[in-house]
């Protein structure tokens, strides 16, 4: 039986109304900087994990475990979002899924699916979607 590689789809958003998709960028590299130690360990790790925004579903973050995984570098997967790398899911299917998570009727979502590799490449993994909630201001 294959290993499926296990991965984290942490959705990131804001404590905070009308966060632009800028805002949101600038603040996540300020948080990147702020917790560097952190981001060094989630880099250090072989699991997947990406982060994406949860209006745009664009990464935001993704480890070296990502990028091994996908054969995609960081910066083809920043511009990229689970759809593209995710036969399985539409959009709209996708969406329904995060539905629970962003309600907080749930704290996380495990599921078996499918990746594609750059080079075309179906990787069986399993996912773990959690709602990642961070205040975008210091009080």
């Amino acid at each position: 039986m294959p290993t499926i590689p296990i991965l984290t789809l942490s959705i990131v958003s804001f404590q905070r109304f009308n966060v632009s998709y800028g805002e949101y960028l600038v603040t996540l590299n300020v948080l990147a900087r702020y917790y560097w130690p952190a981001f060094a360990l989630l880099d250090g790790t072989m699991d997947g994990i990406f982060m994406f925004h949860p209006e745009t579903l664009i990464f935001s973050y993704v480890n070296k475990g990502a990028v091994l995984q996908t054969g995609y570098s960081e910066e083809e997967l920043l511009k990229m979002s689970p759809l593209d790398i995710n036969p399985v899911f539409d959009e709209k299917r996708f969406r329904e899924l995060l539905s629970p998570l962003l309600m907080n009727d749930c704290p996380a979502l495990k599921f078996t699916t499918v990746h594609q590799r750059k080079n075309g490449e179906d990787m069986p993994v399993e996912a773990v979607l959690q709602h990642l909630k961070v205040s975008a201001n210091r009080s």
